[in-house]
């Protein structure tokens, strides 16, 4: 390099509209759409600026906050200052102190979420080649209708997996829980087989004896590594919990390392990782449906990505992450309002359920836990040891809510077994106490 583009360099180095140029781009993570809108300092164009300060980002930013992405040496993301504060906001929003993971423990939270969980079903489905609409997404998972095919099945057990997170917490995200997962999807249909039989088997031979040998079956780039990076990925980076969802979803999307299933194993995937890590708040946020944004060519979400796409310098997807944490934070605000707008129907139905003395506190609070807990099924032993009362007063208690047509009741085998009508809440709002003739 010859002294006069040395100087030249240095010159644009120091020249402050590009510094500033080069500040907010690292700042703000800006998207090649936004950047275009920029006025280019130094008579560069705008394809000259963006390389540059690219490259910048790339090589010469601090090792904590630049990530290669493996196994892409040419892709990374960088740690700026906008998806620090989205994830402090994240933090401050969804983490297992925050007000809103107290209320995924207290509620089920596919009753109050149930477009989100739906959506979120529907999607993944769509991406394993089957086409669900919503009402019968619906059915299956809040009204506990019958499957009748394959992908129905699917669902249910997604959904019988993500009601026992905490039983799988604890475990290592290693290829023996990928495969028990991956049985439990299956569990019930015809599928229900080895669940090797649907990992590309030079993948998982290299998994199993620990081989760093290259994959013959050239179904997508360096193979087993995928699979070793999602295994990574999973039992956390060091990186946040939330970049490490993204993570997930990124490898299961895009490089589909099961020969079938890839959509709802994500979905399972991703929603342990988000539990396990202390944001179980965030597994029924319809992340898929958001993510098809990113994934459509034709959206200006992908804008960043098109433009580098087939540049030898490789692709930094700080803006791709950067507008994902913002999506999950608007979600998870609506989230806080639709809990919090609960708490306040809630409240007003067991203030006005107060005004009949006829129904006492036992009763209030069988049905104040109702409203969390939709599917809640109680029977009168379990009543009785729940409020320490014999087994009389449970049944005197739980027969006059009949009467009043707040509750049901089935007999199953020996057993009378009490349960809450769908529409509890409209039942309560329109209760009156009996008045004498």
């Amino acid at each position: 390099m010859d002294k006069k583009t040395v100087d030249a360099l240095l010159e644009l180095l120091h020249d402050r509209g590009f510094q500033e140029l080069h500040r907010l781009v690292s700042q703000e993570s800006l998207s090649w759409e936004a950047f275009r809108t920029l006025a280019m300092p130094f008579g560069l164009t705008h394809e000259q600026a963006w390389d540059i300060i690219v490259s910048l980002r790339r090589d010469i930013g601090s090792s904590g906050s630049v990530h290669q992405i493996k196994p892409f040496p040419h892709s990374w993301h960088v740690d700026s200052s906008s998806v620090i504060d989205l994830l402090k906001e994240c933090d401050d929003l969804c983490s297992s102190a925050s007000p809103l993971s107290k209320a995924f423990k207290e509620r089920s939270c596919e009753f109050i979420f149930k477009q989100a969980v739906c959506d979120e079903l529907v999607v993944a489905a769509k991406r394993d080649g089957y086409r669900l609409g919503y009402e019968e997404v619906r059915a299956l998972v809040l009204h506990k209708k019958e499957p009748q095919s394959l992908v129905e099945q699917a669902v249910v057990n997604v959904q019988e997996f993500t009601s026992n997170l905490a039983s799988y917490a604890e475990r290592p995200f290693d290829m023996c829980l990928v495969n028990e997962l991956h049985g439990l999807l299956l569990k019930g249909s015809s599928l229900d087989r080895d669940p090797l039989s649907d990992i590309h088997k030079t993948c998982a031979d290299a998994l199993r004896d620990g081989s760093s040998r290259e994959c013959t079956k050239a179904i997508a780039p360096n193979e087993h590594e995928i699979l070793k990076l999602l295994l990574e990925t999973g039992n956390g980076t060091g990186k946040h919990p939330l970049q490490d969802a993204i993570g997930i979803t990124f490898i299961m999307v895009n490089f589909k390392p099961f020969a079938a299933w890839n959509g709802l194993l994500e979905l399972m995937f991703r929603r342990l990782v988000l539990y396990r890590s202390g944001y179980g708040c965030l597994a029924y946020l319809p992340y898929s449906k958001m993510h098809l944004a990113f994934e459509d060519p034709m959206t200006d979400h992908n804008d960043a990505f098109n433009k580098d796409a087939d540049n030898s310098r490789g692709v930094d997807f700080t803006p791709r992450i950067c507008a994902l944490l913002d999506a999950i934070l608007q979600e998870a605000k609506a989230f806080k309002a639709a809990v919090e707008q609960a708490d306040k129907r809630d409240e007003a139905l067991i203030f006005h359920l107060s005004a009949d003395p006829d129904i006492n506190t036992r009763q209030r609070k069988i049905c104040e836990l109702a409203l969390k807990r939709p599917d809640l099924r109680v029977s009168i032993r379990w009543y009785a040891e729940h409020f320490q009362i014999v087994k009389g007063s449970a049944r005197n208690d739980l027969l006059r809510l009949f009467d009043r047509g707040l509750i049901r009741k089935r007999k199953e085998g020996k057993e009378i077994v009490f349960f809450f009508p769908p529409d509890l809440p409209d039942l309560m709002s329109a209760h009156k106490p009996f008045t004498l003739l």
